[in-house]
């Protein structure tokens, strides 16, 4: 195809193209296939996660802003209906606890759906990924992510009927079969299946809340990738909490309810940590 017209073509562009087309070449060996909406080829813009792209950098979809321009005005406070409302929990509703990768950031949404079937967020969770953990496969910085989730709000979760859900269905079939050789991975397996959530996969499209705050940028971005790059990797079983420092586990324990032998039991289950003898 390029034969004919390559002289008015750019190298860099030439090659980008035949790169493409054996990509292309090679899906189509293997019977894999591409999304149609976010594949596209020679335009000069296009929309990703609600922004329109180009080489002017990103700015906001032109159809969101026309809605939200077109937004009636606040005629009566207490007939419209609250942006902001207090949190209504119900017990043995399941918690549903949605997650999504981007090559720099991981997000997970932790809600709870109503008896109209209508989901409801309550808490928020976004984490900056280290160099090191940008390198790890897809489906490994997928596993962190889940494992990184329910370590964090796992108050929320101990107990309850839990409901993971992801868009990367080779992940729910790892937890569910423990098909890795990683012990790193299958020590995070265990961590995410000892609160027995439910697997469920949903179209990517259906996932935009944990995408678009998995791909969001922050100002304080530099500060969170040097505490990612500081923190211990793998720390499902020695760690109690995820902004504990090792100065404050001994305020966890309280001397007065133990004695003898029992006094360093309690102290390890309160700490994990096992007392200087």
């Amino acid at each position: 195809m390029l034969n004919a017209m390559h002289k008015g073509c750019r190298r860099f562009v030439k090659h980008h193209v035949l790169d493409v087309e054996k990509i292309l070449q090679r899906l189509e060996e293997v019977h894999l296939t591409l999304s149609g909406t976010k594949s596209r080829f020679g335009v000069l813009e296009i929309l990703v996660v609600g922004h329109m792209c180009g080489s002017f950098g990103r700015k906001p979809n032109p159809e969101k802003v026309i809605a939200i321009a077109r937004l009636a005005d606040c005629s009566s406070i207490t007939k419209s209906p609250p942006m902001l409302r207090r949190l209504d929990y119900t017990c043995g509703r399941p918690i549903v606890v949605t997650v999504d990768t981007s090559p720099r950031a991981i997000c997970w949404v932790v809600g709870q759906e109503d008896e109209e079937g209508v989901r409801f967020a309550s808490r928020f969770g976004a984490k900056i990924l280290s160099k090191r953990q940008r390198d790890y496969p897809q489906v490994k910085c997928e596993l962190w992510e889940v494992k990184t989730a329910m370590l964090t709000d796992r108050d929320l979760l101990i107990g309850a009927h839990v409901v993971l859900e992801t868009d990367c269905l080779p992940l729910l079939g790892m937890i569910a079969n423990c098909t890795t050789p990683d012990i790193h991975m299958l020590r995070w397996i265990a961590y995410i299946r000892s609160l027995n959530p439910e697997l469920r996969h949903i179209a990517g499209k259906r996932n935009v809340v944990a995408d678009i705050f998995s791909r969001a940028r922050y100002n304080n971005e530099e500060e969170m990738l040097v505490v990612a790059e500081h923190e211990e990797e793998d720390d499902v079983w020695c760690r109690v909490g995820q902004q504990e420092v090792e100065s404050d586990l001994d305020d966890l324990f309280n001397e007065e309810l133990y004695g003898g032998l029992f006094g360093d039991i309690g102290y390890y289950l309160s700490t994990l940590r096992r007392r200087e003898t």
